[in-house]
């Protein structure tokens, strides 16, 4: 048993040997040649060096932990994106996936501020060309990435807006945005208010009524949502969607207190330009 107790106290005398070899070498070599004064000086002069080793020590080690997160880290790419990419643009061309101008410049704009340069806006134009129509496929891809519910309502938002292109009556539009609403798990209360946002008619949401509205002259109302008096009630809602899509305080989120203010003035007077004109053309 006695040489395992000195075996223990050897390795552990050797430990501070490696450890503190800095002060035991200054502290030697002071005694050596200096006698008790040098033992102490080297010794004080040691325990400098062996802090100071000890500080390039921990820089580095940070240095080395920093690139090893970095390097493990996947760079920002535009193409992290795709799947909600691929589900916008999969509702503003639904049902038939076809693309115009329109369509492209709504898609491309809504994403262009996450692209950084030039590289990015180029992916982003190939994601447009080469997006899977499996609308499962694309859903399990937005949830895998978009797990927090405020970005799930952000889609949802952007998918309505995209819907918008296409020429659907209320029914068919709370149908088929309700469904989205369900696959991304959003909460009944949240996801009917938004597709009240954008439906053409307001019968059933009290907050969208307005006794006002008939106190707008009729072109005054054709002025608002810069329609001749010539266009049919499609053509109607489809401008009135479009000036919604335009002056929504939700299509800016950086705008100021008093610019909300005046956007949700313009809405209101958007809003009462398309129920007037209806109401003549019923």
């Amino acid at each position: 048993m006695l040489w395992i107790i000195l075996l223990i106290i050897g390795i552990c005398f050797l430990g501070l040997i490696f450890q503190f070899w800095l002060v035991i070498l200054s502290t030697v070599i002071g005694g050596t040649f200096w006698g008790t004064t040098g033992g102490i000086i080297g010794f004080l002069v040691g325990c400098f060096l062996q802090a100071t080793q000890e500080k390039k020590f921990v820089r580095s080690r940070r240095r080395h932990d920093n690139y090893y997160t970095h390097s493990n880290q996947v760079p920002y790419n535009i193409t992290r994106l795709k799947p909600i990419i691929e589900l916008v643009s999969y509702y503003t061309t639904f049902p038939d996936q076809t693309w115009s101008t329109d369509k492209v410049s709504y898609v491309k704009n809504a994403f262009q501020a996450e692209c950084k340069d030039a590289t990015d806006l180029r992916l982003l134009k190939n994601l447009l060309k080469e997006r899977s129509v499996d609308l499962s496929q694309i859903l399990r891809g937005v949830l895998s990435i978009a797990s927090d519910y405020e970005t799930r309502i952000t889609i949802f938002k952007m998918c309505c807006q995209g819907l918008n292109y296409n020429d659907y009556n209320d029914r068919d539009m709370e149908r088929i945005l309700t469904n989205l609403a369900m696959h991304l798990q959003l909460h009944a209360f949240h996801y009917q208010t938004i597709i009240n946002m954008f439906k053409s008619h307001y019968e059933n949401n009290s907050n969208y009524r307005n006794e006002e509205s008939n106190t707008t002259s009729l072109s005054d109302a054709y002025r608002i949502l810069d329609l001749s008096e010539t266009n049919d009630q499609s053509a109607v809602i489809k401008a009135y969607r479009k000036k919604m899509m335009q002056y929504h305080p939700d299509k800016h989120p950086n705008a100021s207190d008093l610019e909300k203010e005046k956007l949700n003035e313009k809405v209101s007077e958007i809003q009462k330009a398309k129920e007037r004109i209806l109401k003549a053309l019923s």
